[in-house]
């Protein structure tokens, strides 16, 4: 009799269930190892924020006392002068603006409403006062952007709005656009409260928040 040769052979499933618990097993460990990773930077930055807590410094003096003060002037019944060729029976002229501790200028802003009967009457009176707007700057030799002004409108109304960046910004010839007259002595105002004169007396109600 002839002996009959026996042989063993893997199934082809059970081959690859090894190879994927391989795959398997290096995938969690790079898992581990990232999560490890990531642990490790989190303690390190606790640390570094634990040891840098209440060290912040600041070099240079800053005065406790100053705080910034606000002054808004309105009138109703004006022409702004900058922009007379036009004029409603309904408008307004505001002028907002910021001091350091009521004795410096920081900013000024002027705002001229006026209301029309209708968009299109709007419109009109926006071409022309933009028109005569520009063309008085380009006379004193500034371009159109001096204040950074805009000339918008909604509806039926027309707001013309002018920027002063600073009180640098302000000198002997455009000092006129914010209506800001010189006092007795020549100069310009300079407080808060010299400013709220300023516009007093040109009819115009102010409002404050110094306590003065």
């Amino acid at each position: 009799m002839e002996k009959t040769e026996e042989k063993l052979y893997f199934r082809p499933e059970v081959a690859e269930n090894k190879k994927a618990n391989k795959k398997g097993t290096k995938r969690d460990k790079r898992f581990v190892k990232a999560l490890i990773f990531l642990f490790s930077i989190l303690i390190i930055d606790f640390i570094i924020f634990w040891f840098l807590r209440g060290s912040t410094k600041t070099t240079g003096q800053y005065p406790e006392n100053v705080r910034n003060e606000s002054l808004v002037c309105e009138n109703p019944n004006i022409v702004y002068e900058k922009v007379n060729k036009i004029n409603s029976d309904n408008k307004n002229l505001k002028i907002s603006m910021i001091f350091l501790d009521e004795k410096t200028l920081s900013t000024a802003n002027l705002e001229y409403k006026l209301v029309f009967s209708d968009y299109q009457e709007a419109y009109s009176a926006e071409a022309i006062s933009h028109a005569q707007f520009n063309l008085d700057l380009q006379k004193l030799g500034y371009n159109s952007g001096k204040f950074n002004n805009k000339f918008s409108i909604l509806d039926n109304e027309l707001l013309i709005s002018l920027n002063l960046s600073s009180r640098t910004s302000l000198d002997e010839t455009t000092q006129s656009y914010f209506l800001i007259n010189n006092k007795n002595n020549g100069g310009f105002p300079e407080t808060l409260e010299e400013y709220k004169h300023n516009y007093e007396d040109q009819g115009f109600s102010c409002v404050s928040t110094s306590k003065q």
